[in-house]
């Protein structure tokens, strides 16, 4: 009877654990990345925004989308370090009390954008602006001003430090001819 007994146990068949989920469709990953960075660079341009117009308040509420960044996707290479850089420098804007200190925080922000871009060899296509007049100043300047910044995001050209103090001085130069000029 044991025989018996040991000969059954050693027949029957032991449950296989379930299959684990299908992973998810690459393509639909990718999209998900696109949606979640083109959301950045929506951040990016309201901060950018409204610094030009000297609105601190409303430049640290678009900033709310670096202070609450959630890591969802698993990139290649050291992003890590460049979502830090973006996370200390969103920090930073948020603690800003001035327009320079805060101009030069979201142009370190966008800046770490363009880091990571570059490291994990990003292709970044950024959407055209619309067409500047040339004989219209503000308009001329703007489409100027937000291409230096979509450069940074995007980091065309390996760009560095000075190219983020650049970009920030030339906001603040935007935001205090608006501030001079009335109805701006």
């Amino acid at each position: 009877m044991l025989l018996f007994v040991t000969l059954w146990a050693c027949t029957s068949t032991i449950p296989e654990a379930p299959a684990p989920p299908p992973a998810p469709d690459a393509e639909a990953q990718r999209q998900a990345l696109r949606v979640h960075m083109q959301g950045h660079l929506v951040a990016v341009d309201a901060v950018r925004g409204a610094l030009v117009q000297g609105d601190l308040a409303a430049a640290k509420k678009a900033n709310r989308d670096f202070l609450d960044h959630t890591v969802a996707f698993d990139l290649p290479g050291d992003w890590l370090t460049h979502v830090g850089a973006m996370g200390e420098a969103a920090v930073a804007l948020d603690g800003a009390t001035d327009l320079p200190t805060a101009a030069t925080h979201a142009a370190q922000t966008a800046a770490a954008c363009g880091s990571c871009h570059d490291a994990v060899g990003a292709n970044v296509v950024l959407p055209p602006g619309p067409a500047a007049k040339p004989d219209d100043h503000g308009q001329a300047e703007s489409a100027k001003l937000r291409t230096q910044w979509h450069a940074l995001v995007a980091h065309p050209d390996g760009g560095t430090a000075p190219r983020a103090a650049e970009a920030a001085s030339a906001l603040v130069a935007c935001a205090t001819c608006h501030e001079k000029t009335p109805g701006r």
